[in-house]
């Protein structure tokens, strides 16, 4: 077994590496990372190609993680002395075509295990886990309707945005996928996409923190409302994603970096038959800028014990943070005219 160490923090990066060093070597390659960590972190590359995170722990720590089941695509195991001396707790992606979306797992790691309470960390840890299994589950099936048209509306600002910022800045911007509570970050300010059938007029709040505009300069919420016609008509999912790999040339970082977040977010080229049946067509779009006074839930608002929570608010009774964008100044004043198209 074949092992070095790195300081390097990009988990995914060094995921391909060694999962690419162990496959045209065959040989196993271990390499430790992050040495300022709370928790001993390690990548192993398998010589079928395919990738591991192993962290270290003891069996009594497990129970602070909790339960974690495999799924098709992820599996979970313990072994001793693994990468050195002790118990250590891997978990391995089975395909190496999943390779992408585990890069994205593996960023998330970094995230959790260098916090500096190792309690919390094993705590964030599992919860950030189980995020991803959820999703895993998810993307084996397809993406429902409803989830169809919130990637679109996503994908449609992602377009927007490309033509004033250029497409490498913009996929960066497209935090969503990278579990973070708005869908885009634009330096200072961000932007939470929300698309629903046209006319409907209620959207789903899926964290405490995805409409807290404290960490922001400015916070908007653009809501999409759409409606499904023929490919004759309007392009469908498949479509605009079709378009957008275009523009994005195979082997570029910007591209593969696209790539992992459709896979992130359960968009598979197994289901995309399914979603080339249908147009879909922007009936408006609306602006908001979420501040004080909005109908939201914050993490204030709630007891301590409430770790999260979903909701919907009907936008009807947010009329008056309504925004035109052609009156929106200053550093987000430009790009929110671009995607509120």
């Amino acid at each position: 077994m074949k092992q070095t160490e790195a300081k390097l923090i990009n988990l995914s990066e060094i995921l391909h590496s060694v999962a690419k060093a162990s496959s045209k070597n065959q040989q196993t390659v271990v390499q430790l990372v992050l040495p300022e960590a709370t928790i001993s972190t390690a990548c192993i590359g398998h010589e079928d190609g395919t990738a591991s995170l192993a962290i270290s722990i003891s069996e009594s720590e497990m129970d602070i993680i909790g339960p974690l089941d495999d799924v098709n695509g992820i599996e979970f195991y313990a072994e001793v002395d693994t990468v050195a001396a002790g118990r250590w707790f891997l978990v391995r992606v089975v395909e190496p075509e999943d390779l992408p979306l585990f890069g994205h797992i593996a960023d998330d790691v970094a995230k959790t295990v260098l916090r500096p309470n190792r309690h919390e960390a094993l705590v964030a840890f599992g919860e950030m886990i189980r995020r991803w299994l959820n999703l895993f589950r998810r993307a084996r099936r397809g993406l429902s309707q409803e989830l169809q048209i919130g990637l679109w509306g996503e994908l449609k600002t992602l377009i927007l945005a490309a033509e004033l910022s250029g497409w490498a800045q913009a996929v960066e911007s497209w935090a969503g996928p990278r579990h973070a509570a708005q869908d885009f970050h634009f330096g200072s300010w961000a932007v939470e996409v929300k698309t629903t059938m046209h006319p409907q007029m209620v959207v789903k709040v899926s964290s405490l923190e995805q409409l807290d505009d404290s960490p922001w300069e400015e916070l908007y919420m653009v809501h999409r409302t759409v409606r499904l016609v023929s490919t004759s008509e309007a392009p469908s999912l498949k479509a605009t994603v079709d378009n957008i790999r275009v523009a994005l040339p195979p082997e570029d970082a910007t591209r593969r970096e696209f790539e992992a977040s459709l896979l992130a977010i359960g968009y598979q080229t197994a289901h995309e038959h399914r979603y080339g049946r249908k147009g879909i067509h922007q009936e408006a779009a609306t602006t908001y800028r979420i501040e004080e006074g909005f109908p939201r839930i914050l993490r204030d608002d709630v007891h301590v014990g409430v770790r999260d929570a979903r909701y919907r608010i009907d936008l009807r009774s947010a009329g008056k943070f309504m925004r035109d964008p052609v009156n929106v100044l200053g550093e987000a004043g430009q790009m929110i005219r671009r995607v509120v198209k």
